[in-house]
């Protein structure tokens, strides 16, 4: 999905038909084209499309694609103990829920270039297995009172590449991982507004 949303391809014209291969180098994409355009590109968040090893998640800048301004990683789904890089191997550690801090960077983003034309992609990895956030957003969803579609099956296994059972727990983080990236993106709008772009 991020291959088709970034190259504008269906997986067998992009080259990327599953998981964790490389977007090929020299393939136009979003960032490409807008950047050959005169504006500011920027990523921030998962990247996913580097392929091969996951971590520890540094995309050189001949390999991302025409995005100027950098503030992510390959793939990560610890969302509490995580970390994002510049323009070096060096890791920027996460201090909070993955989400929060990617906005915060994105909206450092956005102050730092409101005068300029510029395409902001922020690529949060959360609702993603595991299903978690943070406890305010936990709270709002207490498993037993999800209330699951009357065909559902107890035991229930998802995940091709890592299997997991799901059930009310399960839903309950990821109605809470869809609430705060609901508020990150509320956060970005916000911060549109104020800076009247």
């Amino acid at each position: 999905a991020r291959g088709v949303l970034m190259t504008g391809k269906y997986p067998h014209k992009s080259g990327l038909r599953i998981n964790d291969q490389r977007l090929p180098v020299g393939q136009q994409t979003l960032g490409t084209e807008l950047s050959a355009a005169g504006y500011t590109t920027a990523f921030v968040g998962k990247w996913h499309l580097d392929g091969g090893i996951r971590e520890p998640g540094f995309v050189p800048k001949e390999r991302r694609h025409g995005f100027q301004w950098w503030a992510a990683n390959q793939c990560r789904h610890d969302y509490f103990d995580t970390w994002y890089f510049r323009d070096t191997p060096e890791p920027i550690r996460m201090d909070q829920y993955e989400p929060i801090t990617l906005t915060d960077v994105a909206i450092e983003f956005l102050r730092e270039h409101a005068d300029e034309p510029f395409c902001l992609v922020v690529g949060y990895s959360p609702p993603h297995h595991p299903y978690l956030a943070p406890p305010e957003y936990m709270a709002q969803y207490p498993p037993e009172d999800i209330k699951l579609r009357p065909n559902f099956v107890p035991g229930t296994v998802v995940g091709g590449r890592n299997p997991h059972e799901i059930g009310p727990e399960h839903l309950a983080g990821y109605y809470a991982a869809i609430t705060c990236i609901d508020d990150q993106v509320g956060r970005l709008m916000a911060t549109l507004d104020e800076l009247g772009i």
